[in-house]
């Protein structure tokens, strides 16, 4: 049975193996059809079929524009001048084939020409079955990872044709899934690959390596590791100053495949390698540590370690420090300061000096007055033991003037009063504004826009909405300053608010009504007039034929045939109208009411592109009735048949419909009425021809009548049909 496996395009190659070529017979303006059968080396298929078609002319193109299996070779596929085109496809029976295309080149001839390869003369006689290599499974045993033993592995291959199976302690053989699988320790695993039993076994046959094993997965022989023993050093008393002494430790030294653990209360704990230190500060303290294997958790070795204080190592001569008080400002008035002082404190054994001209003078302990006036003082104290007279310590302090102590003050914000819509009255807005607070010793400015910053009492101060203002804080007099000794702080840049406080409202869609009827049985108007409704905080003016404005009140009202009206409405104070607020209306004449075809619902449906091309439009009416609508399609001529209209390739439509001469739409939609759809080809499909948009021309007979019946759509009535517009 023939099967075609692959069609497509590629580059002519000549596979190994028995080769028949084909060729077609040869003219002018033609094509060349040749064919190459061998045996496949790359395909399930047992024959590759090579078509080679050849452009007789050497300086014009060609485009295949019928043939016999478009799945090889696509109508509209073209051929450069002199060029060649090759297709291949697969075979798994020799069968017979005609290949027949039709040709046009680029200066309009057309030519047929066809190849029809046979089994009896063409293809190869016989084909070797196609080896497949399976891939050799992945086997890991075990092996030692930081002195422990890891699990043993293998891993199921995939390889197109192949079943591998395994066998376990000399077990049956049993298919095995793809992927990795971890055997039990000790356990014996062989491995074998099959030609899966849906790949026939005259044409496929395994090579290479289809046997594996046997593996034995027994767990490693791993050697423990080597801890190394840590250092401990004991707390000793330095002898240099009071209390100085050594820090206790111990040390941990890192081992490859070892945890260390330290005893806390009851618990091991682990502990990583480096210096970690001790403190024996009021009893002995005992360290105990031990390495494990980081794998197991087994225990390598221990140690056990006890800390033990070093004593006071206590100097008995300790010197008092002095203590120094420097100059403040008070900050109760301006100018005052404390006194600046340092205390010598007695203690045993000790005696206090003072450096004074580059002499150490004996001071007493108390209270000793420094007054640094005009300059920094240093004064510079040591500490001697009094029996040897060495030197125990020594300090130096600077005293400095606290300045010219004048009062920080601070200002205070002031308040902002924004501008809001007040409730009670529509449009009104509430008075806004600051307020300066009332500070000791603070003068503050308000600058309005670019002007001058003047001086504002404390209280309240009325500010107009949009107005932008800038408060400023000074401080009064000298022995006042601001925050950072600044001249003038500025507290804010202010702009008052401006809202909108009009509400909007909307009169109703059917505020206005026309009436503007005609007759149809005597022809000429009826009743014309309009209605006005009331809505709230709504006033109405009413101009005709485009005089002055003057105010109507809600009611009905007749109109003149032939005149123009046009409504407005008004907001009361305090309200803003949105929306619609003008209506107008031009009223028909006797001369403006003929027959009527009616009142008229346009329809317009749309079928999408499918792979066959199948678009199209169709256009009518509701009521069926005939010529009653003006169509455009895409700004054409206006036509008034109906009808569906065929589209073949993708675009955007708009359809336009107006009602004509004698005729109306129901409601009070916008005219035109418009519709706009796009033509999309479909994704699946191959190469489609690209065809013209058809449909969209004008009834046979319209010319300036048509151009006349669009102007004219708009202003006809219909059979007694209200013109309501709101």
């Amino acid at each position: 049975m023939f099967r075609k496996i692959l069609a497509g395009f590629g580059a002519l190659a000549i596979a190994a193996g028995i080769i028949a070529v084909v060729a077609g017979p040869s003219a002018a303006h033609h094509n060349t059809i040749g064919a190459s059968i061998v045996c496949s080396t790359d395909n399930e298929a047992v024959f590759k079929i090579t078509w080679t078609i050849e452009n007789s002319e050497s300086s014009r193109s060609e485009t295949i524009i019928e043939s016999s299996d478009t799945s090889l070779v696509p109508v509209g596929t073209t051929i450069a001048a002199g060029g060649t085109l090759v297709v291949t496809e697969y075979m798994t029976d020799a069968v017979e084939k005609k290949l027949e295309l039709t040709a046009r080149w680029s200066n309009g001839y057309e030519k047929k020409n066809y190849l029809t390869i046979k089994p009896q003369y063409d293809f190869p006689e016989a084909c070797a079955p196609t080896e497949i290599i399976p891939t050799t499974p992945a086997v890991e045993l075990s092996r030692c990872i930081d002195f422990a033993p890891t699990d043993g592995t293998y891993a199921i291959p995939t390889t197109a044709g192949v079943v591998y199976q395994v066998s376990l302690d000399g077990g049956a053989f049993a298919d095995a899934a793809a992927g990795e699988v971890t055997p039990t320790t000790g356990s014996t695993l062989s491995i074998r690959a099959i030609l899966d039993s849906s790949y026939d076994a005259t044409r496929y046959v395994l090579g290479g390596t289809t046997t594996w094993g046997p593996y034995v997965f027994s767990a490693a022989d791993c050697d423990d590791p080597e801890p190394v023993t840590p250092a401990f050093v004991n707390e000793e008393c330095t002898g240099v100053t009071d209390g100085d002494r050594t820090q206790a430790s111990y040390e941990i030294t890192a081992a490859s495949g070892v945890t260390y653990q330290v005893l806390e209360g009851s618990t091991w704990t682990s502990i990583g390698a480096g210096i970690h230190d001790v403190n024996p500060t009021s009893a002995d303290i005992t360290v105990q540590l031990r390495a494990v294997m980081t794998s197991t958790g087994a225990v390598l070795d221990s140690w056990e370690h006890t800390f033990t204080r070093a004593g006071d190592c206590i100097i008995v001569v300790t010197p008092v420090a002095p203590t120094f008080t420097d100059e403040e400002c008070t900050g109760v008035t301006p100018g005052e300061r404390s006194q600046a002082r340092y205390t010598v404190t007695a203690a045993s054994g000790v005696t206090y000096q003072v450096l004074e001209g580059g002499i150490w003078t004996d001071v007493a302990a108390g209270v000793h007055n420094v007054n640094p006036t005009s300059t920094d003082i240093t004064v510079t104290l040591r500490a001697l033991k009094t029996v040897t007279g060495a030197v125990l310590e020594q300090w130096e302090h600077t005293f400095s003037s606290a300045g010219d102590c004048a009062i920080e003050v601070a200002p205070v914000d002031p308040t902002i009063t924004q501008v809001l819509c007040d409730e009670s009255t529509p449009g009104a807005q509430t008075e806004g504004g600051y307020t300066i607070p009332a500070t000791a010793n603070v003068t503050y400015l308000v600058q309005i826009g670019e002007g001058v910053a003047t001086g504002v009492a404390a209280g309240f101060h009325a500010v107009a909405p949009g107005t932008t203002f800038t408060v400023i804080a000074v401080a009064d007099g000298a022995g006042y300053v601001l925050p950072g000794d600044a001249d003038r702080i500025v507290l804010g840049e202010y702009t008052m608010a401006d809202p909108d406080c009009l509400t909007d409202i909307s009169v109703p869609g059917e505020t206005v009504t026309w009436s503007d009827l005609c007759d149809d049985i005597n022809g000429g108007v009826l009743d014309q007039g309009f209605t006005v409704e009331a809505a709230e905080h709504v006033t109405y003016t009413v101009s005709f034929d485009g005089a002055t404005a003057t105010p109507i009140e809600p009611g009905v009202y007749s109109a003149e045939p032939g005149s123009h009206v046009q409504i407005t409405a008004h907001a009361d104070e305090g309200y803003r109208l949105i929306g619609t607020s003008t209506w107008e209306h031009a009223f028909q004449t006797d001369g403006f009411c003929p027959p009527t075809l009616g009142v008229v619902t346009p329809t317009v449906s749309f079928a999408q592109l499918d792979c066959s091309g199948g678009g199209s439009y169709t256009l009518g009416n509701e009521e069926g009735e005939p010529d009653a609508i003006l169509w455009t399609v895409n700004g054409g001529t206006p036509f008034t048949s109906g009808g569906t209209f065929t589209v073949s390739s993708a675009g955007t439509v708009t359809i336009t419909a107006t009602p004509a001469v004698g005729a109306g739409f129901a409601g009070d939609r916008e005219l035109p009425y418009t519709w706009s759809y796009t033509f999309a080809t479909p994704s699946t499909c191959g190469d489609l021809p690209t065809l013209a948009l058809t449909g969209a021309v004008a009834a046979g007979s319209l010319g300036l009548a048509a151009t006349l019946l669009l102007a004219g759509a708009v202003l006809l009535a219909a059979r007694r049909r209200a013109q309501a517009q709101s």
